[in-house]
């Protein structure tokens, strides 16, 4: 057997397109590599086929290893480095049954494979609690490597078959760097007092879009605005990641031109649809007046979009790329409605000349602010950690709308300058001109605070920094809050979504201790499913509504109360739970209708529509043939069950209890 496997690996090795050295060089190592994962993952005599090839990425070697079974087309999948570590391992072999092992089950499990795979002791890794819905017979875990019990920002995964236990697949890929003594890391209290002074939250209005009533709104809210940036638990600087959150990519707000200067049937359509809008030629007369360097450079193309407003409803804006035989180019944005220039991007060649320091590309950017939009700087403010965003070529400038002590979200000047020749390299402006609504008053941000931090703590942790400038990547301890997209109302203190509604309070019951439905009634709320004001009624009889609502409550951003019906009702039919002509909110919920929603979700209703094919098996005769259907897909579909006498009880009404059971059970078989 080893002489065959041999005599593969030299043949695979022979049609890997790498140099002879380089194949040469890591035989031995991947030759290695196959018997210990053979050995490691038992991998036997039927998985008969085999591949594999290599890659190589700056310092690191992987081996890709793909085993086969002729039989059944079983597969092994893994990537191991040329030091041993496993990165991957998928294995898609069949797996039949039902689910045997609980969540906690899998868990040890994972702990187990983890263990082997790794090498991890008990104290170097943890699992995370991942309650989220379990699909079919798998259980999926993340887990994190420790240092002195501070888990490291880099996640594994392991998927587990919740049938026998055995390994699905297997993901790590944990970075191979030093981290700092644990030893003199500041304290939280510490780190408490350096965020709220050097990033804590800010004072914000956003603008944002309600679907439902088909109008813009805004919202006034405390957040963070540096969330990108933490504590350096060693230094006690402030530091940040490779890609801040806050630092916009000036090259994404413009969208590509079209191939010639001629404008399309659609865009023609676009530009006689709005009134007002200056002329193409205009426009181009506008970007060459501010930005003069485009007079140097020739027209390639031009394009036309409209573009939202807000409040101020649609605009159009013009858009032209220019270039010339030097290898420059440039896209420029022109506003048709308010003549002024949006974007602008210059790139090409490696920018030339002397280099300037960062106060003096600072200058240029405020002169370039006041030079095109003089009533607007003093509205503006610098970002208070703007220097951070500097490590390359080009020092960028982020400028933030502010009016008093609120900040306009999304609203400023994004600006950047080359390091060689003081060059302007790309000028972003976003600015609403029309109405800003800003709330007077509120809660304090002391309070905003507490809101804040409760169940959201600063953690410890580690990351990996990779730098810029070619530096190699090292590890580093920070401080940060646990969740960093927290927004809380001004008004009331409430937490508001990403739509800038406010959240719900978590789903809590003052009557479901003791009693039979508990577990599955808790299950539905681990999930996010429930009733919102306090209590479950498990004995009370189900009616439609009740149904509706259940089934939407981890998805919708309001309570079951009646003030709510009109939601409900407009949210289920969106949602295709439920058809309009089949709206009854207060009727009685049976059996049959879960049937139906059983059906309709597992879009088997062409099925159910062939009512002559399905027999009656149940002791009950009263079942009324089209409905039969449903009742014996549901019950196919081991979602619903017989009496004992045999009967099914299709027109009984459910209690809330009853549906608990059956919805939790449909949420995790």
């Amino acid at each position: 057997m080893r002489r065959i496997i041999s005599l593969f690996l030299v043949a695979i090795l022979i049609l890997i397109p790498l140099r002879t050295i380089f194949a040469q060089s890591y035989d031995v190592e991947l030759k290695k590599a196959i018997l210990k994962m053979k050995d490691l993952f038992k991998i036997d005599e039927n998985f008969d086929k085999f591949t594999s090839s290599v890659n190589q990425s700056e310092d690191e070697v992987d081996f890709y290893l793909n085993w086969q079974n002729s039989k059944n087309r079983d597969s092994i999948n893994i990537t191991v480095s040329k030091d041993g570590s496993v990165k991957n391992y998928y294995s898609s072999t069949s797996i039949d049954g039902e689910k045997k092992l609980s969540y906690d089950q899998g868990i040890k499990e994972a702990t187990k494979y983890i263990k082997k795979i790794s090498g991890f002791k008990d104290n170097e890794f943890r699992i995370l609690e991942n309650k989220e819905i379990q699909s079919g017979i798998y259980y999926d875990y993340i887990f994190q490597k420790l240092i002195d019990s501070i888990p490291i920002k880099s996640n594994g995964r392991i998927t587990i078959s919740s049938v026998d236990g055995s390994l699905v697949s297997f993901n790590q890929n944990f970075p191979k760097v030093s981290f700092p003594s644990t030893k003199n890391l500041i304290s939280e209290k510490e780190a408490l007092d350096i965020y709220k002074k050097e990033l804590g939250l800010y004072r914000m209005t956003q603008e944002f879009y309600d679907y439902e009533e088909s109008k813009t709104f805004f919202k006034t809210y405390f957040a963070e605005l540096y969330s990108s940036l933490s504590i350096d638990a060693s230094t006690k600087e402030i530091v940040t990641s490779d890609y801040p959150m806050y630092a916009r990519d000036m090259v994404s707000n413009v969208k590509e031109a079209a191939t010639d200067e001629s404008l399309s049937p659609a865009e023609q359509k676009a530009v006689s649809t709005l009134e007002g809008i200056i002329s193409q030629e205009k426009a181009l007369e506008i970007a060459q007046r501010d930005f003069p360097i485009l007079k140097d450079l020739k027209l390639e193309n031009t394009s036309f979009y409209q573009s939202s407003r807000g409040m101020l409803g649609e605009t159009g804006i013009w858009q032209f790329r220019l270039s010339n035989a030097d290898g420059f180019y440039a896209n420029v944005s022109v506003d048709a409605l308010s003549e002024i220039v949006v974007s602008y991007y210059y790139a090409g060649k490696e920018f030339k000349g002397k280099e300037i320091s960062y106060e003096e590309a600072k200058k240029i950017s405020e002169e370039l602010i006041k030079k095109l939009n003089p009533q607007k700087f003093e509205s503006l403010e610098l970002d208070k950690h703007n220097k951070l965003m500097n490590n390359g070529d080009i020092y960028s400038f982020n400028y933030r709308r502010i009016d008093g002590d609120t900040y306009i979200v999304d609203e400023g000047f994004d600006i950047s300058i080359s390091k060689k020749g003081g060059i302007l390299s790309s000028y972003s402006l976003r600015w609403n001109d029309g109405r800003i609504e800003i709330l007077n008053g509120g809660i304090s941000k002391e309070k905003a605070y507490n809101i804040f931090f409760k169940d959201n703590p600063l953690e410890l942790y580690g990351e990996v920094y990779y730098g810029g400038g070619g530096q190699k990547p090292q590890g580093r301890f920070v401080w940060g809050p646990a969740k960093r997209d927290l927004r809380i109302s001004a008004a009331n203190g409430k937490l508001l979504n990403y739509d800038g509604k406010e959240m719900l309070d978590p789903i809590s019951y003052s009557d479901v201790a003791e009693t039979k439905y508990e577990k599955s009634i808790n299950g539905l709320k681990d999930l996010g499913y429930g009733y919102r004001l306090g209590k479950f009624q498990a004995d009370k009889p189900m009616i439609q509504v009740d149904f509706l609502y259940l089934v939407m409550s981890n998805s919708v951003d309001f309570d079951e109360s009646t003030v709510n019906r009109d939601k409900i009702i407009k949210a289920a039919i969106d949602r295709n739970i439920i058809n309009k002509e089949d709206v009854k909110l207060d009727s009685e919920f049976r059996l049959l209708d879960y049937s139906k929603y059983i059906v309709k979700s597992n879009n088997l209703e062409r099925i159910a529509e062939r009512s002559e094919i399905f027999a009656n098996p149940y002791k009950d005769s009263n079942i009324e043939k089209e409905d039969l259907a449903y009742i014996n897909l549901a019950y196919g579909l081991g979602l619903i069950d017989k009496t004992e006498n045999g009967s099914m009880l299709a027109y009984k009404q459910l209690t809330r209890g009853e549906f608990a059971d059956l919805f939790y059970r449909y949420l995790t078989k």
